[in-house]
């Protein structure tokens, strides 16, 4: 009898606590059919992402050194390329990252860390 009271009780209590609000479905205006009529600025692509090539120049009179580890991370710290690279040769690398990436941080060879401004498609590390 204690056992049906309680599955009674916690039946109920569950049944009072769903949700009756109905959910909001956001529609579209009526004379937008295509995306032709989406107003959107000159050079606007739709693109989600970028690309951007990162090159690093080869430094003269480095020792060969393959196994050296360079990182390429974002503003919140996540790497987005780890690359073992011989600082005598260099290396030159396309890179995929959000479209509204603004900043990238370079961790050199020595665990320096250098903020570097995307201005273009081109990044050279030094």
């Amino acid at each position: 009898m204690k056992r049906t009271l309680i599955l009674s009780t916690l039946a109920v209590l569950a049944l009072a606590s769903c949700s009756k609000e109905e959910q909001q479905v956001i529609s579209l205006p009526d004379n937008v059919s295509t995306f032709r009529k989406i107003n959107a600025p000159d050079g606007f692509d739709f693109k989600g992402t970028k690309t951007i090539t990162i090159s690093l120049l080869a430094q003269s009179g480095a020792p060969s050194q393959p196994s050296t580890l360079i990182k390429v991370l974002d503003s919140k710290e996540n790497v987005l390329l780890k690359y073992k690279v011989n600082p005598s040769e260099g290396f030159e690398i396309p890179l995929e990252v959000p479209a509204s990436t603004k900043e990238l941080i370079y961790e050199g060879v020595d665990g320096s860390r250098k903020t570097i401004n995307i201005s273009n498609n081109r990044i050279t590390l030094n």
